[in-house]
Formats: C-alpha cells, structure tokens, sequence
C-alpha cells in the first residue's frame, strides 16, 4: 500500500478540503495493482494472445491496454488521457512496465511508438 501522490495521504483535495481527493477516491492510499486481473481485463476471452478491442472500464486496466497498444504499434496516437486516468497513482511505473511487457507478448516489440515518434521528437 502507498500514499497517493495527489492528495499525499491526506484523501481530500489540496485547495477544498470539503471534496474527497480524485485520484485516489479519498482514500489517500492505492493498494498495488493485480496483475491478473488486469490482464482478466485487458485480454480477449474469444482471441486467445489478443487485446481487447474496447476501453476497459478500469483506470489501471485502461492505462496497460492503451499504453501496450501505443508502444506495439497498434495506436499510435500519444496516449495522453491514459496518464490523467492514473494521475497520483504512486504505481504507475509498475503499470508501465506491465504494459511494456504485453506489447512485448501481443504486438512482439514495446518499440513502435518510439520508432514513430523519436525522429519528430528529437528534430527540435
């Protein structure tokens, strides 16, 4: 278990007090993420080794499917709103690895994204 990073704990919002933190529902903590569950989530049940083809309903399941799907190369688009989805999460660096290692396993690379993006990235 560890402290949200938005709220620092404190489970209500910097500026209101009055209104529970966002990122972490004013719990002020998040409990680590469950690997199989997330995968339950992410994974068809009629494509054995596919993504699902919808967003998934939950914030962490939602960040490794869009993320896994940015860096094999199946979206391409930069995957902006899956970050705002897990702002404050102190595992979201877990998260990352996680989706790094489905792109590895569905699209067979987690260097897509980067093949796109890093020649338009690095011109400036």
């Amino acid at each position: 278990m560890r402290q949200c990073l938005n709220c620092r704990g404190a489970g209500v919002r910097e500026y209101d007090p009055s209104l529970k933190c966002r990122s972490c529902e004013g719990r002020g903590y998040f409990l680590p993420p469950d690997e199989a569950a997330i995968r339950a989530a992410i994974f068809s049940t009629r494509k054995k080794g596919q993504l699902v083809s919808r967003r998934p309903q939950d914030p962490r399941a939602y960040f490794v499917w869009r993320l896994a799907r940015f860096h094999g190369g199946e979206d391409v688009t930069m995957p902006v709103m899956a970050y705002c989805d897990v702002f404050g999460d102190p595992y979201q660096e877990e998260l990352e690895r996680l989706a790094d290692r489905v792109a590895r396993e569905v699209f067979g690379t987690d260097l897509a994204a980067m093949a796109r993006w890093a020649p338009l990235l690095f011109k400036l």
